[in-house]
């Protein structure tokens, strides 16, 4: 049973993804949404199935990270400025880079 978890968590983020890219796209300007979709991606990245996907997947984190840094929407937010660190961590880890 213990070998599901990293499958069950894809689905759930694949689940995720599909309804907090719809809601994005909607609102652009919901900060809420934009992170929610963020933070989405770093998780389907930590349980991507493939080193391809997981690179994929924090480089689209990494965008959206960075347009709500600019957007100075989270300024204050520890947990969520955390997250930025993580994603150069795993990428460092993984050997690939999450910038452009």
């Amino acid at each position: 049973m213990t070998g599901r978890k990293p499958d069950d968590a894809r689905v759930w983020f694949n689940k995720a993804r599909a309804i907090r890219t719809i809601l994005a796209a909607a609102a652009p300007g919901n900060a809420g949404w934009q992170r929610d979709l963020c933070t989405t991606l770093a998780g389907m990245a930590a349980v991507a199935t493939t080193p391809d996907d997981a690179t994929r997947y924090r480089r689209e984190a990494r965008v959206l990270y960075e347009q709500l840094q600019r957007g100075g929407s989270f300024r204050g937010d520890h947990k969520f400025a955390q997250l930025g660190a993580e994603l150069d961590q795993a990428a460092a880890h993984a050997g690939t880079r999450t910038t452009r």
